[in-house]
């Protein structure tokens, strides 16, 4: 049987539609990341204060300090300048690809300067870690990679 431009148009489409119809179903079946903060208007909101936090934290003499001991903990290191004064906040790992790993903590004074995380609320992979913090009406932010 010959071929002829009929049947070459109807191969076409064939393949055309076949083709779409597979990133379709790739695209139906794939796996869903949670990338995007539920109140995406209200952080916006914040973002010039954020900034302001930010270089508040960058005035200090040290930065905070992300430890992973040996043992799989994880730990906080004030700088010293907070360290002795009365602190509030919060601490978050949140996890870039699920939300459901994130570790989230409140932070007061009564750790001394440190936190510690359980090697079991961590599980290998990148973290989005983010610390707010007050202390004498100043708030300081930190917002950086961690790679467990």
């Amino acid at each position: 049987m010959k071929l002829n431009w009929g049947w070459g148009v109807v191969l076409a489409l064939a393949g055309f539609i076949g083709f779409i119809m597979f990133f379709f179903i790739k695209a139906q079946t794939m796996k869903q990341d949670d990338l995007v903060v539920e109140e995406y208007y209200d952080e916006g909101l914040l973002h010039d204060e954020r900034e302001q936090w930010i270089n508040n934290a960058l005035d200090l003499s040290e930065d905070i300090e992300i430890v992973t001991y040996e043992n799989g903990n994880v730990g906080i290191i004030l700088p010293l300048e907070l360290q002795a004064k009365k602190l509030t906040g919060s601490i978050k790992f949140l996890r870039t690809n699920n939300a459901k790993l994130d570790v989230l903590q409140d932070y007061t004074n009564e750790e001394f300067g440190s936190v510690a995380f359980g090697a079991g609320k961590f599980l290998t992979g990148n973290y989005r870690f983010k610390a707010k913090l007050e202390a004498d009406g100043v708030i300081y932010y930190w917002d950086r990679n961690y790679i467990h």
